[in-house]
């Protein structure tokens, strides 16, 4: 099933996800649509894509060639800087990539995630990862309406906001 098709259910509840199961992750909603405005651009999102495709796979994650190790040490940092983590507790991933910061999260912390990202071929990695329990939406990250006020317990994001598109 799509990931834009993927309904959630009720907040800070803890349940398997998958790409092919339709409840996951505390939200209720549906991943809308990937809309990009006339001016983003499209060269890059494309060239992600490819990268995106090799990276994941390979377990370097994100654009910097980071091995696994590294990306531990990176989300060893960022969780410990959230001093009331706790298990079960949900986490929004903004600019998740290949889903390796949440996977630790889980590991870790027994809590679970859900990540956001634009680029299709990553959401669609992470989403396919055997055992996880956080679940990837491939939406724009600029738009999240669609999303109840006060779902997560704790919003992190690394190396993504660069690429927020801001209207002037």
């Amino acid at each position: 099933q799509p990931v834009g098709d993927t309904v959630f259910h009720a907040a800070n509840q803890s349940v398997n996800c998958s790409a092919s199961q339709t409840r996951c992750c505390g939200l209720q909603a549906r991943c809308p649509s990937v809309v990009l405005e006339a001016d983003v651009d499209r060269t890059g999102a494309r060239k992600y894509d490819a990268y995106a495709k090799w990276t994941c796979a390979s377990g370097v994650d994100n654009w910097r060639h980071l091995k696994k190790s590294d990306h531990d040490l990176i989300a060893a940092h960022i969780f410990s800087r959230i001093p009331t983590l706790k298990e079960n507790d949900l986490i929004l991933d903004w600019g998740s990539g290949c889903g390796t910061k949440l996977r630790y999260l889980e590991e870790k912390f027994g809590a679970q995630g859900f990540g956001i990202d634009l680029v299709e071929s990553a959401v669609q990695y992470a989403n396919m990862v055997p055992g996880t329990k956080s679940c990837f939406c491939h939406t724009d990250g600029s738009r999240l309406q669609w999303i109840p006020n006060e779902t997560f317990d704790h919003i992190i994001s690394f190396g993504a906001f660069q690429h927020l598109f801001f209207n002037k």
